[in-house]
C-alpha cells in the first residue's frame, strides 16, 4: 500500500482502494474498549521510499444486512448501477459497534460508542456522520 496523500502519518490512513488501515494504537483502543467483530492483517506502508511502519490493515466483520430498500431514492445515478441514496438505515444489524452493509461493504460504519470513544482518545484522520444526514448522488 501507498500513501494516497497526505503528509502526516495519522491513526487512519485511507487510500484510493478504500480499505481501512489503522495504527496499532487504534487497535489497542478497540481492543481495551471491547469493540469486537474485527480482524487485522499485516500491511507494508511506504511513502517517499521509506517504510512507514505501526499499521495494520483493519477488516470489519460486523454486518448490518442491506440497506433498508425505503431509504433509497427512485432511479439511478447517472450513467452507474447505483442507486441514489439518503440516509442509511440496516435492515439485519447484528449489533456489534463497528459493521458494514451487504450492499455497501467498502462503508465503514460505528456507534455513537465507537465515536464516544475516538473522540476520548483523540484518534485522528477519523471523521463521523450520521447515518441519516448520508447522501449518494446528490
Amino acid at each position: 500500500m501507498f500513501i494516497d496523500s497526505g503528509t502526516v502519518a495519522a491513526d487512519f490512513i485511507w487510500n484510493g482502494l478504500l480499505l481501512p488501515i489503522v495504527s496499532e494504537r487504534v487497535i489497542r483502543i478497540l481492543k481495551q474498549n471491547n469493540i469486537e467483530k474485527f480482524s487485522t492483517y499485516d500491511i507494508r506502508i511506504t511513502h517517499k521510499n521509506k517504510e512507514i511502519p505501526g499499521y495494520k490493515g483493519l477488516v470489519i466483520l460486523g454486518r448490518g444486512g442491506s440497506t433498508d430498500p425505503k431509504s433509497y431514492i427512485d432511479g439511478k445515478i447517472p450513467g452507474t448501477d447505483i442507486q441514489k441514496i439518503k440516509g442509511i438505515f440496516p435492515t439485519k444489524w447484528d449489533g456489534t459497534d463497528l459493521f458494514t452493509l451487504d450492499d455497501m461493504y467498502l462503508m465503514a460504519l460505528a456507534t455513537d460508542r465507537v465515536k464516544t470513544i475516538f473522540k476520548k482518545e483523540k484518534v485522528t484522520n477519523c471523521k463521523f456522520k450520521s447515518a441519516e444526514e448520508f447522501r449518494l448522488g446528490y
